[in-house]
């Protein structure tokens, strides 16, 4: 099987998804607890040998930071996410999916490169005595009447 599977005793606390959409239904006489469920789907997902997923279950807050949390299932490849729930409700059983990307992220490290290579080429360019502005003066007699920004 090609699905990376990471079962926990306790759920992962959820991170931020940009959902895109959100479907909801109610199978009336539809019989199953919400592990039995999602043990199906996974087995279904193993079934059809989904290339490069990853099934974890996720934490939801319900409501506020008080509230209870309920249990998703998540199935992820690359950025697409789904989040699954599937419980007994009346005599029937509801499933919610919620599905979208994870945002792309730039690290903190990647962000501080980015900032020092900026500055860097600002002062090769910008310094009248050091960067263009110099060698320029120094091999074409161009750079006088370049002002410096800095």
């Amino acid at each position: 099987m090609s699905a990376k599977k990471k079962k926990n005793a306790i759920a992962q606390r959820a991170r931020p998804v940009d959902l895109s959409s959100h479907w909801v239904n109610l199978f009336i006489g539809l019989r199953y607890s919400s592990q039995e469920f999602y043990a199906r789907v996974e087995q279904v997902l193993a079934e059809r040998e989904v290339p490069d997923i990853t099934i974890t279950r996720v934490d939801w807050m319900e409501g506020g930071a008080l509230s209870a949390r309920r249990e998703y299932l998540r199935i992820q490849r690359e950025r697409l996410v789904f989040d699954i729930c599937g419980a007994p409700f009346g005599t029937g059983f509801f499933v919610s999916i919620w599905s979208g990307e994870r945002p792309l992220r730039i690290g903190v490290p990647v962000l501080f490169l980015a900032l020092i290579v900026f500055f860097a080429l600002l002062d090769l360019i910008a310094k009248p005595d050091f960067g263009l502005a110099a060698w320029l003066d120094r091999e074409y007699g161009l750079g006088r009447d370049v002002p410096a920004v800095l």
